[in-house]
């Protein structure tokens, strides 16, 4: 049975993403206060620190693989990268014309994806950004994104449509499942750690487990209501 440990508080409004670092010793979290809180858990004291830099609600914060940066994205069109060894600036990587909800590093952290209110998704290659590219997927809005385990794949949750796209980042095949029905906002996606499977929630309160090989689908419902997040047990 889960334990109620502690609260922590460090935000002064709604608080929209929280998420561990990979080494499990910080938690970063950002608001609609403008701010990204991170605490050190690392030796057993919570020691906050704030970051500040943009100027509208953050509504996502994301780690690289070596919990040392952070990437975060706003409603004011930006997404920002933090090195926490090198202190609390951040650097301005890119600006968008539309609100930017979520940003996603790549296992590997050589990239970062991002997506909005938009019907585009913008990979970043922060090794070389003259590789940097922009996918438009036309006919519906991009509701979610992750990436596979391997770095090699995307999931992409779209809005009106009911479907999840997968991409090949390399080759930019794209294959399109009908895993929800039609009007159904695919608000989350997360893969399995073979890179096999994808599972997915709805705003229609159903999750769907689909395997990319066969292009199998299995779906239960849960709730009456939208489901926001879903994710695999380590």
């Amino acid at each position: 049975m889960s334990k109620h440990i502690s609260n922590i508080s460090g935000h002064r409004d709604l608080v929209n993403c929280v998420s561990w670092s990979p080494d499990s010793t910080q938690l970063a979290s950002c608001s609609c206060d403008c701010y990204i809180v991170v605490w050190n858990f690392g030796d057993g004291k919570v020691k906050p620190i704030i970051l500040g830099g943009h100027t509208h609600f953050v509504l996502c914060v994301a780690w690289s693989s070596n919990s040392k940066q952070l990437a975060s994205c706003s409603i004011d069109r930006t997404i920002r990268l933090w090195d926490l060894e090198k202190g609390t600036d951040s650097i301005l990587l890119d600006r968008w014309d539309v609100t930017i909800s979520q940003v996603s590093w790549s296992p590997d952290s050589n990239r970062l994806v991002c997506c909005g209110n938009s019907c585009k998704i913008k990979i970043f290659d922060l090794k070389n950004q003259k590789n940097n590219f922009i996918l438009d997927q036309k006919d519906d809005f991009v509701r979610c994104v992750a990436w596979s385990p391997d770095s090699k794949m995307l999931a992409i949750g779209m809005s009106a449509s009911g479907t999840v796209k997968i991409i090949n980042v390399e080759t930019l095949q794209t294959k399109i499942y009908q895993v929800h029905n039609v009007g159904g906002i695919v608000n989350a996606v997360a893969w399995s750690s073979d890179s096999k499977r994808v599972a997915s929630c709805s705003g229609m309160g159903d999750v769907t487990i689909l395997d990319i090989d066969t292009g199998t689908k299995t779906s239960k419902t849960f709730s009456e209501r939208s489901l926001f997040n879903v994710s695999w047990s380590s």
